[in-house]
C-alpha cells in the first residue's frame, strides 16, 4: 500500500510542481500586460495631435502650383512624439526635418537639415494648438 501510495505521489507532485510554475508564470505575464497598458505615450495629449494630418507621402510644387520641385514623406516616430520629414528635391538636395510640439510654451517647432548645408534652421510654427 505504501509503495503504491509513494509512486502515485511520485506522478502528482511533478505534476503539481509544474502547475504551480505555470500559473505562476501567467501571473507575471498578467501583471505585465496591465502595466504595459497602463503606461500611456506622453505626446497623446490633444495638442499633440494638430499636426497628424501632414503624416503621408507629399508632392511639393512651386509657389504656382504648377511645376513639382520635391517630394517628401512624413511620418509620426517615437511614439507620435515627433513628425520626422524626408524631402527629396528634384535636383538632388535633400534634407529631413523634425518637428515636436513643445507643451510648455504651447507652439509647434521644426528643424530642417539638408545635407548639403552646414547650418540647420529652426522654427517655431504658428500653430498654437489653441491655447
Amino acid at each position: 500500500m505504501r509503495n503504491s501510495l509513494e509512486r502515485r505521489l511520485n506522478n502528482i507532485l511533478p505534476t503539481l510542481s509544474h502547475r504551480i510554475c505555470l500559473c505562476s508564470l501567467l501571473l507575471t505575464l498578467a501583471s505585465s500586460i496591465a502595466w504595459a497598458a497602463d503606461v500611456k505615450s506622453p505626446c497623446t495629449e490633444p495638442a499633440f495631435r494638430a499636426f497628424d494630418f501632414w503624416a503621408g507621402a507629399w508632392e511639393v510644387y512651386d509657389v504656382g502650383g504648377q511645376t513639382k520641385v520635391a517630394s517628401a514623406r512624413i511620418d509620426p516616430i517615437l511614439d507620435g512624439c515627433v513628425l520626422r520629414e524626408d524631402y527629396q528635391q528634384l535636383d538632388g538636395h535633400h534634407g529631413q526635418s523634425f518637428t515636436i510640439y513643445d507643451a510648455a510654451r504651447h507652439v509647434w517647432q521644426s528643424s530642417l537639415r539638408f545635407a548639403s548645408e552646414i547650418q540647420t534652421k529652426r522654427s517655431v510654427l504658428p500653430l498654437s494648438s489653441g491655447h
